[in-house]
């Protein structure tokens, strides 16, 4: 696949994925969110030595020191995106809060409600 390719793919699947989320209870979305730190936490070798990879074969291209700079992986910036994610698992529960609301002259009722736009994304 190309990159184009993936990235519409990933689209696709995260406007799937807003609809599960509107439809999951809170702890489950906690649940979730957790486990991904869990995930990051114990396969933070793998995804170092990953990166390791792609910033050789990045070297080889023209991008400059500092974007190798940024796109480099560490332990500490996995443990950033583990708290991360924790931290939100720990906020209040946005899905469904009401923003606003206001009557037209006609009668009509119109709220804003937070709903989710389906993912998470780490670069």
């Amino acid at each position: 696949m190309t990159l184009a390719a993936d990235m519409n793919a990933m689209g696709i699947a995260a406007r799937a994925a807003a609809k599960v989320l509107r439809e999951s209870p809170k702890d489950q979305r906690d649940a979730a969110l957790h486990a991904m730190a869990t995930a990051l936490r114990k396969h933070s070798a793998h995804l170092i030595a990953e990166n390791g990879a792609d910033l050789d074969a990045a070297k080889g291209s023209d991008a400059s020191a500092a974007m190798l700079d940024r796109l480099a992986v560490a332990t500490k910036t996995i443990e950033a995106m583990a708290k991360g994610l924790e931290d939100i698992a720990a906020l209040p529960d946005p899905i469904g809060r009401e923003l606003a609301r206001w009557k037209q002259p006609n009668g009509l009722d119109i709220a804003r409600i937070v709903t989710p736009i389906g993912v998470i994304g780490m670069i």
